[in-house]
């Protein structure tokens, strides 16, 4: 006889598959949302961050792909400096946060003077109710002229 599972599923922390994009293929502009689910170790030993993606927009067409998936984001200098600089724990796991990508520069100082840098914006961000219910009164208002 096969013994009974008595536990359930709260969250998945480990597991799963995963998506990847390269930096050098996002085009400026290109936006994703999600809810960041963890980190991953890449073959150099840098902590990339995941996120479970809700919402995006690529020039190329990748949200198609990526939407409800497991994303992948590379470790670049602006977003790990993000995660360093978090006193308040706002990037923990669970949090939603949108990363826009916005093209590269040339680093001026420092050992790595004269490479190109990823540019991200990291925002933490929250659904906007605001929005559905002014469609829900606009619904109530409808109903109440029939």
């Amino acid at each position: 006889m096969e013994k009974k599972r008595k536990f359930r599923t709260k969250k998945k922390v480990a597991g799963g598959s995963k998506m990847y994009k390269p930096w050098k293929e996002f085009h400026e502009g290109d936006w994703v949302i999600g809810e960041y689910i963890g980190t991953h170790k890449d073959q150099y030993d840098k902590i990339c961050r995941i996120i479970k993606v809700e919402d995006a927009q690529f020039a190329d067409g990748f949200q198609e792909k990526c939407i409800g998936k497991n994303l992948v984001l590379n470790s670049v200098g602006m977003m790990d400096k993000a995660w360093e600089e978090d006193d308040a724990g706002d990037l923990e796991i669970g949090a939603i946060i949108q990363v826009t990508y916005n093209g590269t520069s040339t680093i001026e100082k420092g050992k790595f003077a004269g490479k190109d840098a990823h540019l991200v914006e990291i925002d933490l961000v929250e659904e906007d109710v605001d929005e559905y219910e002014d469609e829900e009164s606009e619904e109530e208002e409808f109903e109440d002229d029939l």
